[in-house]
């Protein structure tokens, strides 16, 4: 055990014995005063020009011990296979990284923390940070020799075993290509100039450095010389290939955003084909083809064929009709299951037409079908049946006596069959509606509802011997509004005839009257004076929920109303710390409350099938305020510190080396979980208004590891982040909305796919607008409100419900092609001290030390009364309005 004086200066010296196949030694002076610095570590062996640096930092933090931290604050992982080079902004340092041995990075002081990447002998790329964690982005290295561009997916990391100090930077190709077949493979990229194909083995992942724009691959067997169609590698999605001898090759195209694109051929097997065609008809031939493409293929009477997309890079909408008719073809939605029927008129030639007669069924089932049939498309390749026959009719080409005009019905039905979508079309009604039955609505045989007007949940921690509660979490109720019928339209009461009409319903009285000017008929919800009228009570219980089952579906809806988490503690700035923004006052008139949280899910069973099918999932979140201080912050965390689980350090730092050996298949790799079919999702755009208030509570003392990673990452958010902003007020995040149609992949993918969506978009906006950081392709640095051109993707949750689930039709999604481009300017509410956003995320906002907590009430006067008042406002005569005008609504300014 050595001992040291550390009121004096002290001269340190650091052997590192291998870095690169290089001995390097450095030092420093450990003095009272320094806290962190940099180290320049040098070596008397060939360092290839200069290219092999070494970059390590220290730091010192003093508490009942010293302790000094030698670290790299970058770790490059360069997994491109390229060799290449790296060096800071403003300076002629080159680093290289020619191997997957990570290269340690450190920046010198007084330089801007941007770096610039170059591949080969390509050009410098545009400088960027590696500060954002979370987040990547695309770096593009031109080389203008090769005549091609490098792109080059940087993804950024904490450490797991010190995320205070170091970030894990990894550099990956933008594709990735591989081989899940049983054969070898030949693939090329789609190239006027070039025709050179790269052989692809079984089982074998290789990264692939595109020459065009056109981001567009073909590809064959190794032993063939028919070649498949081009397909694009920079969208998702999963498409069967036709190869020689009538074989197929499925293609899936994974990734994007946070994760480079992958390109996996595997053999196709048995639901692989997007659908299944059946020609049941008896004497119709019928063709089908892509949209917007004069390829079509054609089916006899009675023939089944597989089909795929004739060209992938194109609409994939499937198109069809009778043969050789000139009208508009019919839209066939093969995502969903669906029926209907088309009355198409056609000529036949006499001699060679048969007469086989329609076959007869009973008018009941007829008037059943035509009953529950859908509308056709009337978009601009779809028609109805009426539209058919006009169309037809107006045509009236030149006939000779020996063809004649004859109108038959056609009906289609879409369902699943296994895994494969099938979609049939007959002549014959009583096929139609027995393969009807596999998709048509049930009656259920079990039907639950539960509802709650109210639910509370109270956190307290015990200090000193005494509980002490922290913060109290609600599901609310709406205020109760009592509406009279007045020449067929519904009037709300004014706040106190509606205040004396619940308190006697509360009573469970039948009747009630008030002297002789108000008679009220609680039996047959009417109102006998003043004037006769239908009464009725609007009302939403806190959580209500309906849950049915049949044999082969079971739907569950779930409304919450009001969602409110409250800050107990006696310091509180914010005494309310998540809440939903308060409904539009127009739409709060025309129909009431809006739930903050909705949710819908139909599930159909099949035992012909292992995979589940939700035939719709939808999901509709209210903008939330959140609004939160740091004292309140801490006070949970160390309410929660105690169930952490301690992690060695020497076990979270095998998870950091093991980033390092990860090969490139990691990035392809699919799950052998059961696959999960839905026909449509639709989660609505999440929305935040975020204030935070660092009111001056510190965290106690602590070494370098914490317990666990997120130990670590808690204490490096709020002590490392925060202090850029003392006060953070009314900051907007916002996202698009997602959907997807006629998916189906691992239960596993649907939720990354869902959560990538999310974060991929609130995370650059947090480091962004919150903490002033640099990212890869900002699209947040110019303008605050980042939805101006994008409104068709965005859209204001309260203004729409969900259906229910059986009526899974088009009921939220048609709100999603409304343009709100901005965020609404309505009012807060009555605690809120939200003002305008931040406008530039490198402005600082300091408050004086001295500055009480109280005196923050003032930082905005309230401007809007609480929702109760709010709901009865507009019933207000003269006389009421006279003395709400005495209502005090600005907060009194409290000075200590």
């Amino acid at each position: 055990m050595y001992n040291l004086n550390l009121l004096k200066n002290h001269k340190v010296t650091i052997n590192v014995p291998s870095y690169l196949g290089i001995c390097w030694t450095g030092s420093f002076n450990l003095s009272p005063e320094v806290e962190e610095k940099v180290i320049g570590m040098a070596t008397e062996q060939e360092t290839e020009g200069g290219n092999k640096q070494l970059g390590l930092s220290i730091r010192v933090e003093r508490h009942e011990t010293c302790e000094v931290l030698l670290y790299a604050p970058y770790w490059i992982i360069n997994k491109t296979g390229l060799p290449l080079q790296l060096r800071a902004s403003l300076t002629d340092v080159v680093y290289e990284a020619q191997s997957e041995e990570p290269l340690l990075f450190c920046f010198r002081k007084q330089r801007k923390p941007c770096v610039r990447l170059r591949a080969y002998h390509s050009s410098w790329s545009s400088a960027f940070s590696m500060d954002a964690f979370g987040t990547s982005g695309l770096v593009i290295c031109k080389d203008r020799e090769r005549k091609r561009k490098y792109r080059i997916l940087l993804k950024s990391d904490l450490s797991e075993v010190c995320p205070q100090t170091t970030k894990i930077v990894t550099l990956l190709p933008n594709l990735i290509i591989s081989n899940e077949s049983k054969r070898p493979l030949r693939f090329m990229e789609e190239n006027e100039k070039a025709d050179l194909w790269i052989d692809l083995l079984p089982s074998q992942t290789m990264a692939f450095w595109p020459e065009t724009e056109r981001m567009f691959l073909l590809v064959k067997y190794r032993d063939s010389k028919v070649v498949s169609q081009h397909f694009p590698v920079t969208s998702t999605h999963e498409t069967v290939l036709r190869m020689d001898k009538g074989g197929a090759l499925c293609v899936k195209v994974t990734g994007g955003g946070n994760r480079p694109f992958s390109v996996v051929f595997s053999t196709y097997t048995t639901g692989d084909a997007p659908v299944r065609v059946d020609n049941l008809c008896e004497d119709l031939f019928l063709k089908v083809h892509q949209q917007h493409l004069g390829q079509v293929a054609l089916l006899s009477p009675y023939q089944s064929m597989l089909y795929t997309w004739d060209d992938p890079c194109k609409e994939r909408s499937l198109l069809w009709n009778v043969y050789n008719k000139k009208c508009k073809d019919y839209i066939a939605e093969i995502w969903k299951d669906g029926y209907g029927q088309e009355r198409v008129s056609f000529h036949m030639v006499k001699k060679q037409q048969s007469t086989p007669q329609m076959p007869t069924v009973t008018s009941k089932l007829s008037a059943s079908f035509k009953r529950f049939s859908t509308v056709p498309s009337t978009s601009g390749q779809g028609s109805s049946s009426s539209e058919d026959s006009e169309s037809d009719e107006q045509q009236k080409p030149q006939l000779t006596k020996k063809t004649r005009k004859d109108k038959v019905i056609v009906y289609w039905v879409s369902y699943l069959e296994g895994p494969q979508r099938v979609l049939m079309f007959t002549q014959d009604e009583r096929i139609a509606y027995k393969a009807r039955l596999r998709i048509d609505a049930e009656k259920s045989y079990l039907e639950l509802f539960f509802s709650a007007k109210g639910l509370g949940l109270s956190l307290s921690n015990k200090i000193n011997g005494c509980l002490h509660e922290l913060a109290y979490f609600s599901l609310r109720d709406s205020a109760p509004i009592w509406e009279v019928s007045v020449a067929h339209r519904w009037k709300p009461l004014t706040l106190e005839l509606a205040a004396w009409i619940e308190d006697r319903w509360k009573q469970d009285l039948k009747k009630a009257q008030m002297k002789e000017l108000v008679h009220v008929d609680f039996e047959k919800m009417h109102m006998t004076k003043p004037f006769y009228g239908e009464l009725r009570r609007r009302w939403v219980p806190a959580v209500w929920v309906q849950y049915r089952k049949s044999v082969n579906y079971s739907c569950l809806h779930l409304k919450i109303h009001l969602l409110q988490l409250e800050n107990q503690l006696h310091t509180a700035v914010f005494p309310i710390v998540i809440h939903p923004k308060h409904v539009p006052k127009s739409l709060l008139r025309k129909c009431g409350g809006r739930p903050c949280l909705e949710l819908s899910i139909l599930k159909k069973y099949q035992n012909s099938q292992s995979e589940d099918v939700y035939k719709s999932i939808k999901l509709l979140v209210q903008e939330f305020i959140i609004q939160v201080d740091k004292s309140f912050i801490l006070q949970l965390y160390n309410l929660y510190s105690p169930w952490i689980c301690e992690v060695k350090p020497s076990v979270r730092i095998r998870s950091d080396i093991s980033a390092l050996h990860l090969p490139l298949s990691t990035w392809t790799k699919t799950t052998n979980e059961s696959k999960v079919y839905i026909e449509h999702i639709h989660l609505s755009p999440i929305t935040f208004q975020i204030s935070f208030l660092t009111n001056g509570s510190t965290l106690p003392a602590n070494h370098f590891y914490g317990k666990s990673y997120k130990d670590d990452l808690f204490l490096y958010f709020f002590e490392s982040l925060t202090p850029t902003h003392m006060e953070i007020k009314g900051l907007n995040l916002r996202t698009t909305y997602f959907e997807r149609k006629g998916i189906i992949d691992s239960r596993q993918s649907h939720w990354a796919e869902v959560l990538t969506h999310y974060t991929s978009q609130l995370i650059p906006q947090l480091h962004v607008m919150m903490f002033g950081l640099d990212i890869l392709s900002n699209p947040y640095s110019l303008v605050t409100d980042f939805t101006d051109g994008l409104g068709d993707l965005f859209y204001e949750p309260s203004f729409y419900q969900i259906e229910s689930a059986e009526e899974y039709s088009e009921g939220l999604s048609i709100g999603a092609q409304i343009l709100m481009g901005h965020v609404r300017g309505t009012t807060g509410n009555s605690s809120s001290l939200i003002t305008t956003g931040i406008t530039d995320s490198s402005v600082i906002m300091h408050l004086d030390d001295d500055l009480k907590k109280k005196r923050k009430l003032c930082l905005q006067p309230n401007s809007e009364l609480p929702n109760v008042l709010l709901a009865f406002s507009r019933t207000f005569e003269v006389g009421i309005a006279l003395g709400m005008s005495g209502i005090i609504i600005k907060q009194q300014i409290v000075l200590d």
